[in-house]
Protein backbone atom coordinates (compact mmCIF):
# COMPACT_ATOMS: atom_id res chain seq x y z
CA UNK A 1 0.00 0.00 0.00
CA UNK A 2 2.96 2.23 1.12
CA UNK A 3 4.13 1.94 -2.58
CA UNK A 4 1.11 2.64 -4.66
CA UNK A 5 0.78 5.92 -1.77
CA UNK A 6 4.19 7.44 -2.90
CA UNK A 7 3.37 6.85 -6.71
CA UNK A 8 0.54 8.27 -6.14
CA UNK A 9 2.35 11.37 -4.13
CA UNK A 10 5.09 11.51 -7.27
CA UNK A 11 1.97 11.46 -9.68
CA UNK A 12 0.55 14.68 -7.68
CA UNK A 13 4.22 16.57 -8.33
CA UNK A 14 4.41 15.92 -11.39
CA UNK A 15 1.04 17.21 -12.32
CA UNK A 16 1.93 20.05 -10.09
CA UNK A 17 5.25 20.75 -12.06
CA UNK A 18 3.77 20.59 -15.44
CA UNK A 19 1.21 22.98 -14.12
CA UNK A 20 3.49 25.34 -12.91
CA UNK A 21 6.51 24.71 -15.59
CA UNK A 22 6.57 24.63 -19.27
CA UNK A 23 6.47 20.90 -20.05
CA UNK A 24 9.92 21.14 -22.04
CA UNK A 25 11.15 22.64 -18.55
CA UNK A 26 10.19 19.41 -16.57
CA UNK A 27 11.51 16.74 -18.21
CA UNK A 28 13.81 17.41 -21.41
CA UNK A 29 14.74 19.86 -23.59
CA UNK A 30 14.18 18.50 -27.28
CA UNK A 31 10.74 16.78 -28.01
CA UNK A 32 11.72 12.96 -28.54
CA UNK A 33 13.23 12.64 -25.07
CA UNK A 34 10.13 14.43 -23.78
CA UNK A 35 8.21 11.73 -25.32
CA UNK A 36 9.61 9.30 -24.28
CA UNK A 37 9.84 10.33 -20.44
CA UNK A 38 6.59 10.75 -20.86
CA UNK A 39 5.02 7.41 -22.60
CA UNK A 40 7.49 6.12 -19.58
CA UNK A 41 5.95 7.68 -16.88
CA UNK A 42 2.03 6.51 -18.04
CA UNK A 43 3.41 3.03 -18.43
CA UNK A 44 4.34 3.02 -14.78
CA UNK A 45 0.92 4.76 -13.54
CA UNK A 46 -1.37 3.62 -16.04
CA UNK A 47 -2.59 1.05 -13.51
CA UNK A 48 -2.87 3.52 -10.93
CA UNK A 49 -4.66 5.94 -12.93
CA UNK A 50 -7.43 3.40 -13.73
CA UNK A 51 -7.57 2.30 -10.43
CA UNK A 52 -8.20 5.66 -9.17
CA UNK A 53 -10.64 6.20 -11.58
CA UNK A 54 -12.35 2.86 -11.49
CA UNK A 55 -12.38 3.24 -7.73
CA UNK A 56 -14.75 7.21 -8.14
CA UNK A 57 -16.82 5.77 -10.60
CA UNK A 58 -18.11 2.68 -8.42
CA UNK A 59 -18.18 5.28 -5.61
CA UNK A 60 -20.41 7.82 -7.80
CA UNK A 61 -22.95 4.61 -8.74
CA UNK A 62 -23.26 3.59 -5.02
CA UNK A 63 -23.97 7.30 -3.97
CA UNK A 64 -26.24 7.73 -6.53
CA UNK A 65 -28.23 4.08 -6.33
CA UNK A 66 -28.18 5.24 -2.36
CA UNK A 67 -30.12 8.71 -3.02
CA UNK A 68 -32.35 7.16 -5.22
CA UNK A 69 -33.41 4.74 -2.26
CA UNK A 70 -33.42 7.64 0.15
CA UNK A 71 -36.00 9.66 -2.36
CA UNK A 72 -38.09 7.03 -2.04
CA UNK A 73 -37.95 6.49 1.33
CA UNK A 74 -38.67 10.24 2.14
CA UNK A 75 -41.62 10.45 -0.29
CA UNK A 76 -44.05 12.15 2.64
CA UNK A 77 -41.88 14.50 3.78
CA UNK A 78 -41.60 17.60 1.65
CA UNK A 79 -38.47 19.45 3.33
CA UNK A 80 -36.28 16.13 3.67
CA UNK A 81 -37.04 15.27 -0.18
CA UNK A 82 -35.95 18.25 -1.08
CA UNK A 83 -32.76 17.73 0.08
CA UNK A 84 -32.49 14.03 -1.06
CA UNK A 85 -33.38 15.61 -4.93
CA UNK A 86 -30.61 18.51 -4.67
CA UNK A 87 -28.25 15.23 -2.93
CA UNK A 88 -29.22 12.95 -6.06
CA UNK A 89 -28.82 16.34 -8.28
CA UNK A 90 -25.28 16.61 -6.90
CA UNK A 91 -23.92 13.30 -7.58
CA UNK A 92 -25.40 13.26 -10.90
CA UNK A 93 -22.98 15.93 -11.73
CA UNK A 94 -19.98 14.17 -9.67
CA UNK A 95 -20.81 11.51 -11.72
CA UNK A 96 -21.17 13.18 -15.24
CA UNK A 97 -17.26 15.22 -14.42
CA UNK A 98 -15.97 11.94 -13.36
CA UNK A 99 -17.05 10.48 -17.05
CA UNK A 100 -15.62 13.75 -18.90
CA UNK A 101 -12.57 13.42 -16.91
CA UNK A 102 -11.41 10.22 -19.23
CA UNK A 103 -11.90 13.01 -22.08
CA UNK A 104 -9.91 15.42 -20.68
CA UNK A 105 -7.24 13.00 -19.84
CA UNK A 106 -7.01 11.84 -23.51
CA UNK A 107 -6.81 15.56 -24.93
CA UNK A 108 -4.02 16.55 -22.24
CA UNK A 109 -2.25 13.36 -23.45
CA UNK A 110 -2.81 14.11 -26.87
CA UNK A 111 -1.41 17.59 -26.44
CA UNK A 112 1.58 16.29 -24.48
CA UNK A 113 2.01 14.48 -27.99
CA UNK A 114 2.48 17.16 -30.28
Amino acid sequence: MKKYVFKGVMFSLFVGLLLVFNSTEVYAADKETLINAWNAFILEYRIIMAWIAGMGALTSVLIFIFHMVQLGNLSSHPIKRREAMMNLMISMICTALLGGLGVITALFYQIMLV
